[in-house]
């Protein structure tokens, strides 16, 4: 077996030091009651389709049904110029302590029955470590897109967001975006990414402030990351603000 890249050997020994946990949720699927009626999506099978519904206007409807399955928490690590910098060169940059963060946390993820995907890959979703294993293969998760904010796109219903960025270009976009992804079933955490060096900063300081007030006014959660403090106590605080979302 060949041996695992850097990354993710310490996303997995550091998912480790995180206790289990357990979330259920219901959510769509085939064999229980009526939830609701969706538009059609391009690439699904067409005996999806509910015919009578579509009749009766111009547009395909898809019947979606609700029965006891797993959750699906998204997520995206910003990769801006900004977010490439260090304070010290024994530190990790931003870019890289997300990428570490939110590759344990899918790891503890997993292991809760959590299934995960990607923001801007919403129809990839990992419900295994074998297929985590499998994805990595073909692109890493959590870098192959391009810089910027993610696309929109339909998300798994009472599904969970976790975006990691030092929000430190493009605010009001990121704000626009996280508007248009919440609603009374879509909710995350704003995980703020930050150098030691900035935290006396009045950027830092009109960012953090605006950040944490924008989360408490759309009821999402607030976590903030300094790359010289250990990430095992993060990634636990992460599991426990998703585990009270889920549970």
């Amino acid at each position: 077996m060949s041996a695992l890249p850097p990354l993710q050997a310490e996303a997995e020994r550091l998912a480790r030091a995180v206790r289990p946990g357990a979330s259920g949720h219901r959510r769509m699927g085939r064999d229980d009651g009526f939830w609701q009626f969706r538009h059609y999506q391009r690439g699904e099978p067409a005996t999806m389709i509910d015919w009578r519904q579509s009749a009766r206007g111009n547009k395909l409807y898809v019947r979606e049904r609700e029965n006891e399955t797993n959750p699906v928490v998204y997520l995206w690590t910003d990769h801006a110029d900004s977010m490439h910098a260090k304070s010290a060169s024994g530190l990790p940059s931003k870019s890289e302590r997300a990428q570490l963060l939110l590759l344990a946390l899918s790891h503890v993820l997993l292991r809760d029955s959590v299934n995960v995907a990607w923001l801007d890959q919403p129809r990839i979703t990992v419900q295994s470590m074998a297929e985590l294993d499998a994805l990595s293969g073909r692109f890493h998760p959590l870098t192959h897109h391009e810089s910027g904010i993610p696309p929109l796109a339909p998300l798994a219903r009472s599904s969970r967001l976790v975006i990691g960025s030092d929000f430190s270009a493009n605010l009001d976009r990121w704000c626009d975006y996280i508007v248009a992804c919440s609603s009374s079933d879509k909710r995350g955490v704003i995980l703020h990414i930050v150098n030691p060096a900035e935290m006396e900063s009045t950027a830092f300081a009109k960012t953090n402030a605006r950040l944490v007030q924008f989360a408490k006014n759309i009821g999402w959660q607030y976590l903030s990351h300094i790359t010289d403090k250990p990430p095992h106590t993060t990634l636990s605080l992460l599991h426990d603000l998703l585990a009270g979302e889920l549970g």
